[in-house]
């Protein structure tokens, strides 16, 4: 994985002169990943093994997490602000605010607009990304 990251970065280097820019677009791949194995998960849980939607939303949010902390920290973010503990903490309370403003829009979408469920997971993770980049960058790991 350490190859591909730093192929990427490579890459990154030679046509994004900006620093923040480079973070941001790998931010941006670590959360499409993030994104298909959460709508995967979300797919899987809830139209293949017929779990309710908003536990199966809750499930693969909580699974996508860990996916992606584990990526954001080997890859997009500077770690030290914090000791890990509390780093991982402060990681988790973002995604906990995250996840009420993800199960909100899933809900208005899937529920009240009554739109396709996974139309409604992929609304909702669009509506958290720049929040979670944000409080990620600023709050939770070195900015």
């Amino acid at each position: 994985m350490t190859f591909i990251f730093q192929r990427i970065d490579q890459i990154l280097e030679k046509f994004v002169s900006i620093p923040v820019y480079r973070q941001f677009i790998r931010f941006a791949l670590v959360g499409f990943f993030s994104a298909a194995v959460e709508i995967s998960s979300f797919t899987l849980l809830a139209n293949v093994l017929k779990i309710d939607n908003l536990v199966a939303n809750t499930i693969s949010y909580l699974f996508t997490v860990v996916i992606n902390y584990i990526l954001s920290k080997a890859w997009v973010f500077e770690s030290g602000k914090y000791s890990p503990r509390v780093e991982f903490l402060a990681f988790c309370l973002v995604a906990a605010l995250g996840y009420v403003i993800n199960q909100t829009v899933f809900w208005l979408v899937a529920y009240k607009l009554e739109l396709w469920n996974v139309l409604a997971k992929v609304l909702a993770i669009g509506t958290v990304v720049m929040w979670n980049f944000f409080l990620k960058k600023f709050v939770v790991f070195k900015g």
